[in-house]
């Protein structure tokens, strides 16, 4: 469970910065049109070919669709990994840590994410070592969640999003 969790706080965190809605057919032909104007400059740098990139992604409408989506999942997550590092907090056995885990896929399936934070048949160890990594693990994630929150609400572009990004490290 403890890796569950720890790649749990890190996957939710760069799934939803990195999620794209489904791709429409013009955004497929405008990403198409992109890799054909880059294989005609084959001098073109690669500042010049991210900057193309950025701004087909602008015009094609997908980045209005991603931001979208970043603005209703990110706090989301973040209210379930808040909730299940704070039920964690007072999990001094594994079946309490068990029990944080169901109460975190309830909440998770209730907002509709559909996360399932503990497979039936994985067995985990819970000392309080285990305990103090998971934990110090989720805050790092959740410190990240709070710096990109208020970033993510207010991108309104491309940059935004990879400036956005860049803050996780």
């Amino acid at each position: 469970m403890k890796k569950i969790l720890i790649s749990l706080s890190l996957l939710l965190t760069l799934s939803s910065v990195f999620a794209q809605p489904k791709m429409t057919t013009e955004q497929a032909d405008a990403i198409r049109d992109l890799q054909a104007q880059i294989a005609a400059n084959p001098n073109m740098t690669e500042a010049e070919q991210k900057a193309l990139m950025m701004q087909a992604m602008d015009n094609s409408g997908m980045i209005q669709g991603m931001i979208a989506q970043q603005k209703e999942m990110l706090p989301k997550m973040y209210k379930v990994m808040q909730s299940l590092r704070d039920c964690l907090t007072n999990a001094d056995t594994k079946a309490q840590a068990k029990s944080c885990a169901t109460q975190a896929t309830t909440l998770s399936k209730n907002l509709q994410l559909g996360e399932d934070f503990y497979p039936d048949n994985e067995d985990f160890s819970w000392t309080a070592q285990d305990k103090q990594e998971v934990l110090t693990e989720m805050n790092a994630g959740l410190k990240i969640m709070e710096k990109t929150l208020p970033c993510i609400n207010s991108a309104k572009n491309m940059s935004d999003i990879m400036n956005c990004s860049q803050g996780m490290h």
